[in-house]
């Protein structure tokens, strides 16, 4: 009688056994594709070394570290370096979530002049090869050139003609 029960225990125990190893699995797959980018590919988009709230290094502060008088930059010239550096807001245009919108940002698609001039089919090489294939970017050029020349009131109707970013 024990061996039965031990086989009974051990036929209940395998697809236990299953359902734990496919979400370990799974839970190291999900950590895999949240890790963020290697250090090389932050560098080469110019993104800071340092963390934020860190003191500068003697690289970054330039002429300040080695006792040289530097003139502070004006406020404008500052607030203009930093818009350079962030970009448009590309959520505005239907159809560009906060995902696709960092995508297009790690490709050099960071303002609504660069997405205006980005042809449909690059667009859709960067999305595939990220693997969203649902996306349709094929009113994102025309939406982004609107943004950018300013004509708010024709971009909003625009995007009330369109369904899930596209003409109906």
């Amino acid at each position: 009688m024990s061996r039965r029960i031990w086989g009974i225990a051990l036929l209940a125990m395998l697809p236990i056994g299953g359902v734990l190893a496919f979400l370990i699995w799974w839970l190291s797959r999900r950590q895999a594709m949240e890790a963020p980018p290697p250090r090389a590919i932050l560098v080469e988009q110019g993104i800071p070394r340092s963390r934020p709230g860190a003191e500068p290094s003697v690289s970054e502060e330039g002429e300040k570290a080695s006792g040289a008088a530097v003139e502070e930059p004006s406020k404008s010239a500052t607030t203009r370096k930093r818009a350079a550096r962030k970009g448009d807001d590309l959520k505005v245009i239907e159809g560009i979530g906060p995902k696709i919108a960092l995508l297009l940002e790690r490709n050099g698609v960071r303002t609504y002049a660069q997405l205006g001039q980005t042809s449909i089919e690059n667009l859709e090489t960067i999305l595939k090869g990220a693997n969203l294939r649902f996306a349709k970017p094929a009113t994102w050029p025309e939406q982004a050139r609107l943004a950018a020349t300013g004509d708010w009131d024709e971009l909003k109707r625009l995007q009330n003609e369109l369904k899930s970013g596209l003409r109906p």
